[in-house]
């Protein structure tokens, strides 16, 4: 079969919109086009609104921010203040001591002390140092002060050590006790009994807080005392010779005494001279009727 392709070839025509036969087609086309303007115009509406919530979002967010700010300021400041306010001091202080009856004494001199400076009523800028060395140069007979504050109160707490001390010095003049750095602490005592007795025959009257011997000497007749009642060899005195730097040691029930050089630095060497000497003496039932010389070291003499 052959087909004509001069009939069947297509003519290039404009093409027509068909035009529907039915009756509602212009309302219908009419919808379409304002459907299209009606859904614009709720965009341009929904972008008012999201611009509109974004500027009340703003609103909030700086309303936010300042709130927090001061919310912030408010509680550095209440720390700041609770700081201040723990760190305060009162003008209580509570004193401890071995000698309670002189607390109150000790409690109102630190009182007046704290009283001269307004820094000594915070605990952060108080001088502890300075309230120690005062304490110490009123009363030589403090060794040592403590000062500590109350956790959770404003109270000052200070704790005073006093000089361990056991030496009745006598002088031409009177006596008193002699704390463990040389320093005279007391002159009005009663009784000698319970102290070791030194006798220093010099022209010197003593008062609290004179520094009559020195620290080196205290120590070096503490030793001796300590090493010879080790042996159970009591002392009944010690005596000073002005000048010479020799201390004579008395023994109960002895008719001797021991010479020791008190200015050297062996004590526990010479008094273990004398030991060795002593127990010789012993064993070949030796008496010396004078003295027992151990000042030069490693050597003893006796007569």
């Amino acid at each position: 079969m052959i087909r004509n392709r001069k009939n069947n070839k297509s003519e290039n025509k404009p093409r027509q919109r068909q035009i529907s036969d039915r009756a509602d087609y212009e309302s219908r086309r009419y919808l379409y086009h304002s459907f299209d303007v009606t859904r614009t115009r709720n965009v341009e509406l929904r972008d008012e609104k999201v611009t509109e919530i974004q500027i009340d979002k703003n609103k909030n967010n700086f309303f936010k921010y300042w709130i927090t700010r001061i919310i912030k300021l408010i509680i550095v400041s209440l720390l700041i203040v609770g700081f201040i306010r723990f760190s305060q001091l009162s003008n209580k202080v509570t004193v401890s001591s071995v000698n309670q009856s002189l607390n109150t004494t000790y409690a109102t001199v630190i009182d007046n002390f704290l009283s001269k400076s307004i820094f000594n009523k915070n605990k952060l800028t108080i001088n502890s140092t300075k309230l120690v060395q005062y304490l110490k140069n009123k009363y030589p007979d403090i060794s040592d002060v403590k000062v500590s504050f109350g956790l959770f109160n404003q109270n000052i707490n200070v704790k005073i050590i006093m000089s361990q001390t056991n030496i009745f010095l006598s002088t031409t003049f009177n006596a008193g006790l002699v704390d463990d750095q040389g320093r005279v602490i007391e002159t009005n005592i009663l009784t000698q009994k319970g102290y070791t007795i030194v006798n220093y025959p010099v022209n010197l009257k003593l008062s609290i807080g004179n520094q009559v011997l020195t620290p080196s000497q205290i120590n070096f007749i503490q030793t001796v005392l300590y090493q010879l009642n080790n042996k159970r060899i009591s002392i009944n005195h010690f005596n000073i010779l002005p000048g010479a730097d020799e201390l004579d040691a008395y023994i109960q029930g002895k008719p001797y005494y021991i010479k020791f050089n008190l200015n050297s630095n062996d004590s526990i060497q010479q008094s273990g001279t004398f030991l060795a000497l002593s127990h010789y003496l012993t064993i070949n039932n030796i008496i010396p009727s004078q003295y027992i010389d151990v000042r030069i070291d490693g050597r003893a003499y006796f007569k």
